[in-house]
């Protein structure tokens, strides 16, 4: 790679250099400033975080100030963030941000765009959580805004700590070399994350912020149930859907008082709280903070329980075998890959003889571009392994979906031990496909066996 490609490379990732502060859970990310040094000087004179990362000691302050005059210099591609604990302002690390050091002379990186990163944290904060949310919300930011192709980050072998978090973000092994201290050398591993393994590793991180926000903006399907709805469910009239439009029959259901419930990704206050004012015991899992804001918030004002968790639903299920009666489950699928391990999950935590409800994309609305006229695409829809799908669908900021067939929506229920008692179809409820009558959805009954 020529000099002057690492040139065009630095300038196309200045934008984040210099951007926005980066936020994450408890902490975000800004460049250096003045009054930063004593915080600075606090954790670089840890002797543990400074075994860990090769550094020495400052021999005295004119030192520790030379030092911490690089951290403000921004005249150069090398980049140091201060890790800044919102809560009280104090400055408990450094992240830095560099042009893959390697690049020259590794040919299957050459004229690939990438950066490699490196980062302390005082003692005090580590084992929190802090730099896993920090990676992970770096590596979204560059894979899906900054286009990057690939992320590199290095640790002492010794340093089991740091290789376990780089491991746990999704990093792999890439190659080993010596780092030269003070007449010795120290064997460092060098760990990857590539474009594509971030996709598919992650990408229910980038479903997460992008629900968030468009709740935020008034998403239909994040607006909470008012008080008058509940009012009506306390009078014996209600309905709910799984689909867009069609009420699911109340047989469906049977008498929910003193039912343990389960919504699976079903979020938002909109199902939850009728199952809870017929009397149900209620559960809900969501991926989206702001969805599980709201089922509390609806849950106070009515004055009901409800048991929440923010979890991602292609995870193991936090709940023990045999727990609930039934699983309300609307259309979520569309936002991951795999459908059968959820429907497994779905076998092991319901009761023998428990019921499943499933609101089911049946992928037709993936063929067809914005005003359903004609079709723009093939199956199968997958934004993991179809870079083009993937650059259109978070262009058009809906995060990443994936279409599903009739052998895994449907089929899968089976294969994981469910006996199909009932379906329907429904369409999207407005546009030219729904005009035209084209069922886009399916609603399913099964019955664990």
């Amino acid at each position: 790679m020529t000099d002057e490609r690492v040139k065009e490379i630095i300038a196309e990732v200045s934008e984040w250099l210099t951007g926005e502060p980066l936020e994450s859970g408890r902490v975000l990310l800004r460049p250096f400033e003045e009054g930063d040094f004593d915080d600075f000087c606090e954790y670089r004179s840890q002797p543990e975080l400074l075994r860990l990362s090769g550094m020495d000691a400052f021999k005295d302050e004119a030192e520790a100030k030379s030092e911490f005059a690089k951290l403000t210099d921004r005249s150069v591609p090398t980049r140091d963030f201060a890790v800044v604990y919102k809560q009280t302002g104090k400055v408990i690390g450094n992240f830095g941000i560099n042009i893959y050091p390697f690049v020259k002379a590794d040919k299957e990186l050459e004229n690939k765009k990438g950066v490699s990163l490196s980062f302390v944290l005082n003692g005090d904060y580590q084992r929190l959580g802090i730099m896993t949310g920090l990676l992970l919300a770096a590596f979204e930011d560059f894979f899906v805004k900054h286009d990057l192709d690939f992320v590199n980050c290095g640790h002492f072998v010794f340093n089991e700590g740091s290789r376990r978090l780089q491991e746990r973000v999704g990093m792999h092994y890439y190659m080993d070399h010596v780092f030269p201290h003070n007449g010795e050398e120290i064997q460092t591993r060098e760990n990857i994350i590539f474009r594509d393994d971030y996709f598919a590793q992650h990408y229910t991180n980038i479903n997460s912020a992008t629900i968030d926000r468009w709740v935020a903006e008034g998403w239909e399907w994040g607006i909470p149930v008012t008080h008058e709805v509940c009012d009506q469910v306390r009078s014996g009239n209600w309905s709910v859907v799984l689909t867009p439009t069609k009420p699911v029959p109340k047989s469906w259901f049977g008498d929910l008082k003193g039912k343990r419930v389960f919504g699976l990704a079903s979020g938002g206050g909109q199902q939850m709280p009728v199952f809870a004012l017929l009397g149900a015991e209620c559960w809900v899992l969501d991926n989206s903070a702001k969805q599980i804001e709201s089922e509390i918030a609806v849950a106070k004002r009515e004055g009901y329980e409800i048991h929440t968790v923010c979890a991602d639903m292609t995870k193991p299920l936090p709940f023990e075998d045999g727990f609930f009666d039934i699983i309300f489950h609307p259309v979520s699928n569309c936002y991951i890959r795999e459908v059968l391990p959820v429907w497994r999950e779905c076998a092991r935590v319901l009761k023998k003889g428990g019921r499943l409800l499933a609101g089911l994309d049946n992928g037709f609305n993936f063929l067809f571009g914005e005003d359903e006229s004609h079709i723009t695409e093939n199956l199968p829809f997958d934004p993991i392994t179809n870079s083009r799908q993937r650059e259109d669908i978070l262009g058009d900021d809906c995060g990443m979906q994936f279409s599903h067939t009739i052998s895994e929506q449907i089929a899968g229920q089976i294969k994981a031990g469910f006996k199909l008692l009932d379906v329907y179809d429904d369409t999207n409820g407005t546009g030219f496909l729904h005009e035209h009558g084209v069922p886009t959805f399916w609603a399913t009954l099964a019955v664990k066996e």
